[in-house]
């Protein structure tokens, strides 16, 4: 699993292109924003299907980011382009579900962009030097 994540005053997108065979509901066209969190990109690999603690090893890496930056929203974007080693789609969307609960469960607050959509998006980053950051399990 890769993430990349960013400390950012605020996060916009919008659902614009559904890939039909993997997507889920969403209101295509409709903006939806999150200040002032942790946004996290992700791409599962392939290893990630026989790895049973990537969700907990994904957990701990985020509660370190939010942790140093003193952060408790979170944004779960999922993000291909980070892997040329994709899980399957079914095994990523389910995956990024489980991530999402697991972090509500430790006291976040938890948004998620779509899964399986072609999304237009902002990101206004922070500056200082603790906003990026990358993590692969």
């Amino acid at each position: 699993m890769r993430i990349l994540c960013w400390h950012v005053n605020s996060i916009k997108w919008r659902p614009v292109k559904e890939i039909k065979a993997i997507s889920e509901p969403a209101a295509e066209g409709k903006w939806s924003e999150v200040k002032d969190c942790i946004a996290c990109l992700t791409a599962f690999e392939k290893r990630d299907e026989e790895n049973p603690e990537i969700i907990s090893q994904a957990v701990g890496g985020i509660k370190e980011v939010t942790g140093q930056v003193k952060v408790m929203r979170v944004v779960l974007y999922p993000y291909a382009h980070l892997s040329n080693e994709l899980s399957s789609a079914g095994f990523a969307k389910e995956k990024l579900n489980e991530l999402k609960k697991a972090l509500e469960k430790e006291g976040f607050e938890v948004h998620k962009s779509p899964f399986g959509w072609y999304k237009e998006f902002i990101v206004h980053c922070k500056g200082h030097p603790l906003a990026e950051a990358n993590r692969t399990y």
